[in-house]
């Protein structure tokens, strides 16, 4: 008897499912439809981003071995513009830099609000308050030179800071923290260390 009544039991849900899936098999068909739908997308888009990728990279080494400047600059914007999601974009973007000066500005703003890694932007944010030092705005410059940056962008940070000072206190001070960050350019060491004599001499 209870082997038999397992048995009605085991009819009575199979008889129970089938008429759940007989009952919602349109439900199931979209549920289906959907999650097809899903991995179809899913694989071409990461298909599509390979292929991004693959492109990107290959005109980003195209201009690296073109000596023309007007081809090379062509090529790294077709990369900024066509290819902007791709890890080549920040690349490109320092490259153009270099190579047109006046625009310098707004690669490096574009930079700046791109997907590129923090390390890329605190260099980019840096390079932008110098040139804007150079262009006489310190104002703006200040804007970019107040949030911190990573140690090895500290001392580059601390003696543009010195170069918007509005006196020779501030000045001091802000090339004082700069001898004291950490060192990675020698060059700029010893041009610290020059201005700040300078500066004990003239005070």
């Amino acid at each position: 008897m209870t082997a038999e009544l397992d048995d009605l039991k085991r009819d009575m849900r199979s008889a129970q499912l089938v008429e759940w899936i007989v009952t919602n098999k349109q439900t199931l068909a979209a549920v289906v439809a959907v999650v097809v739908i899903a991995l179809l997308a899913s694989s071409l888009w990461v298909a599509r981003s390979k292929a991004q990728r693959e492109a990107a990279a290959t005109i980003y080494y195209q201009a690296t071995a073109v000596s023309d400047p007007l081809k090379r600059k062509a090529l790294l914007e077709t990369v900024v513009h066509d290819y902007s999601r791709t890890g080549y974009a920040p690349l490109s973007l320092f490259q153009l830099v270099s190579l047109d000066s006046d625009k310098a500005p707004e690669y490096l703003k574009e930079l700046l609000d791109s997907s590129a890694p923090r390390e890329l932007k605190w260099q980019a944010r840096l390079d932008l308050a110098e040139h804007l030092i150079a262009s006489g705005n310190q104002a703006k410059a200040e804007a970019y030179l107040k949030a911190d940056v990573g140690q090895e962008y500290a001392q580059l940070r601390w003696y543009l800071r010195a170069q918007i000072a509005t006196d020779d206190a501030g000045r001091r001070e802000a090339l004082q923290k700069a001898l004291d960050a950490s060192s990675n350019d020698a060059d700029l060491k010893k041009r610290i260390q020059r201005t700040l004599a300078a500066l004990s001499v003239a005070g």
